[in-house]
């Protein structure tokens, strides 16, 4: 009975371990060597929207990003607040769902970031550790999966020195899910550091069938749920930005997770923080395919965002005007 616990635990870990790497996008690089049409993906197509979606053509010149020293693939972008860092996570093909891990970058340019490693801190061993964020103050938060199966929380912060992590803890409260197989996967907290946007996903038969927004103040308090009710549907919403001056929410929407789905990123307006953000518009430039994360930077003109472009997953940068 003891062994037959033990290995039912270790089952257990394992699927939510797989579970969260679907939710990182691990699995469309494997999946995607065995799909022609998804090989043969022409960045340059138009997205096709219905006439019911409101479409938002601010954003043009769409270019890729290099940075020099790594190769990998590179997911799930987010810049500084004060535009100096590229923070990222990546996916390794044969580490078979085990483990994600973030790195770090400079900038040089707009488009060029100096690769600087691995972030100290944040990755534990065995776990999916991925969605970083920062506030003004260098307060980095993150998800990991490191204590899920022990207490259900992702959500975790520290203190960026310019070089490491430090001062880590995980953020518990009231924004919580309550039982597996919910899960909260992905979080963004405004420049302010007042708040997060943290994303509370139930997943069933491998896979998430629902993802939306929960507000929450940055000690894990549940905020007034209105303000993100136009964002929140019956598809997946996730993996959002917020503008410096919280006015602009970027985020990713999909019907469901799958090869042929409809991958889009949405912005959704006010005009005063007191307000709810508005109905979302979906944004031309980014093209279609696999694309996910956007993160606005502090000046708010330019947008990065990751894509699969039938080989790997690479950053990739808009412009607005």
């Amino acid at each position: 009975m003891k062994d037959t616990g033990k290995r039912n635990r270790l089952v257990n870990k394992k699927s939510v371990l797989f579970i969260c790497a679907v939710l990182l996008v691990a699995f469309f690089v494997v999946n995607s060597k065995n799909d022609k049409k998804y090989n043969n993906i022409n960045l340059d197509l138009p997205v096709d929207v219905s006439h019911d979606v409101v479409v938002n053509e601010e954003w043009n010149n769409l270019r890729k990003v290099t940075i020099t020293g790594f190769r990998g693939n590179a997911q799930e972008p987010f810049i500084s607040r004060d535009d100096k860092y590229l923070f990222f996570n990546d996916f390794i093909p044969h580490d078979d769902y085990k483990e994600k891990k973030m790195h770090w970058a400079t900038r040089v340019d707009d488009v060029t970031f100096k690769y600087q490693g691995l972030l100290e801190g944040v990755n534990e061993k065995g776990a999916v550790n991925g969605a970083p964020s920062m506030d003004m103050d260098n307060n980095f938060y993150w998800i990991s999966t490191g204590s899920y199966l022990e207490d259900l929380i992702t959500v975790y912060k520290g203190k960026f020195t310019g070089e490491e992590v430090v001062d880590v803890e995980r953020v518990s409260g009231d924004y919580q899910v309550e039982k597996m197989p919910e899960i909260n996967f992905d979080v963004e907290v405004s420049k302010d550091g007042r708040e997060l946007y943290i994303v509370e996903g139930l997943m069933r038969n491998g896979g998430p069938i629902e993802a939306n927004f929960v507000l929450s103040t940055f000690n894990g308090s549940r905020l007034a749920q209105n303000i993100v009710s136009n964002i929140n549907t019956k598809a997946l919403e996730y993996a959002a930005s917020i503008s410096s001056d919280n006015l602009e929410l970027y985020f990713t929407r999909v019907p469901e997770v799958s090869m042929s789905a409809d991958f889009g990123i949405f912005v959704s307006k006010r005009e005063s923080v007191d307000q709810d953000f508005g109905i979302p518009e979906r944004i031309l430039g980014v093209g279609r395919g696999m694309l996910e994360a956007p993160s606005i930077n502090d000046a708010g003109n330019l947008l990065y965002f990751h894509k699969f472009d039938g080989n790997k997953f690479d950053i990739y940068v808009l412009e607005r005007g």
